[in-house]
């Protein structure tokens, strides 16, 4: 593996002091693209960067993987909106000075252990893994007993229908405490990826208990994009069909992970589901700190409206109350929970 080394004039630009360089737009010849996260680097920074250290990649508009595996930043997602006036993608970034606070879970050790009730679906997985997602993120509407309108969206998405239903009709078969009990520890702890995310399918049986949520959450921190994948959709499934109270106590080293920036394409989704669970502002000051405010001020401050309401959304829940849609306001809010703590 070759060493990566940061441009010379971005390690300078490295002493300079910190900014509020939260967020950046800039119009490319594929739409708009708003950079959230932004301390000590600009765009014309990351364009220069991109253009001698991948000049073959996609620029701009479509660097969240340059940004993490050539230009050495700690994480970095990228959301595509269709909208009026043309594509417009949001593209958050934890800086590489903040490297400490991306804490993704370590692989599990071990051979790869057999399991014989993953087979069938582990089997569909290896030919058609596009299936296994497309049931996924749509098993709400098979599990809630929405089977015509399950259907109709098989028929216009063009997926391969006997694959899915297949799919659909193997994870409504895991729905014992057994198979939850197998799920919670497989989706953490067994070497092999396909069963992580198999696992983190199944869990969607089980949206009563508080443990489901917990594991999803923590596989949301699995190296392995095919795991936490399936633990972001299994998570986004649940919050359409079975939203609940949840208490997220036991799981607060977790979320401050998350809040931080691990996993930046599960970072909306995260913000939605503690939303729509109802986190308790009793844990308002045991998750929020320097690491895990930066990103929900960037947010504030972003341009793109959903990342603003997204986050104004998840603070009015800790808060106990809405404080509004003045950044300044909140921010103020964020430095009395801080100092208290």
């Amino acid at each position: 593996m070759r060493n990566l080394r940061l441009p010379r004039f971005a390690l300078l630009f490295l002493l300079i002091p910190l900014t509020s360089l939260f967020s950046q737009v800039v119009q490319t010849d594929k739409g708009k693209v708003e950079f959230i996260g932004l301390k000590r680097w600009s765009i014309k920074m990351i364009e220069d960067s991109l253009a001698v250290y991948v000049p073959k990649g996609h620029g701009l508009w479509g660097c969240a993987a340059d940004l993490v595996g050539s230009l050495r930043f700690a994480d970095a997602s990228v959301i595509r909106y269709s909208e009026d006036s043309g594509l417009y993608s949001v593209i958050t970034v934890v800086e590489p000075q903040d490297s400490a606070r991306i804490q993704y879970r370590s692989k599990p050790s071990g051979s790869s252990a057999n399991m014989p009730d993953f087979a069938a679906l582990k089997s569909i997985i290896h030919k058609d893994f596009m299936a296994f997602q497309f049931a996924l993120i749509n098993y709400h509407l098979y599990s809630t007993g929405g089977i015509d309108s399950a259907r109709i969206v098989v028929r216009d998405w063009g997926v391969d229908s006997v694959a899915v239903n297949a799919i659909w009709a193997l994870l409504s078969e895991k729905n014992t405490q057994a198979d939850k009990s197998l799920a919670v520890w497989t989706s953490l702890n067994n070497p092999d990826p396909s069963n992580r995310a198999i696992a983190c399918a199944i869990l969607t049986n089980f949206p009563e208990d508080d443990l489901t949520w917990w594991s999803l959450m923590d596989a949301l921190r699995d190296k392995e994009p095919m795991v936490n994948t399936a633990a972001r959709q299994a998570l986004s499934v649940l919050m359409k069909s079975s939203p609940r109270t949840v208490d997220w106590a036991p799981c607060l080293q977790t979320l401050r992970f998350l809040l931080a920036g691990t996993n930046l394409f599960s970072y909306t989704t995260l913000l939605e589901v503690l939303q729509h669970t109802n986190v308790s502002p009793i844990l308002a000051s045991l998750l929020l700190e320097e690491s895990t405010t930066d990103l929900l001020l960037a947010y504030l401050n972003a341009h793109h409206s959903r990342e603003r309401r997204l986050a104004r959304g998840l603070l009015s829940k800790l808060a106990g109350k809405d404080l509004g849609d003045d950044a300044h306001v909140w921010k103020q809010w964020l430095e009395n929970v801080i100092q208290k703590d």
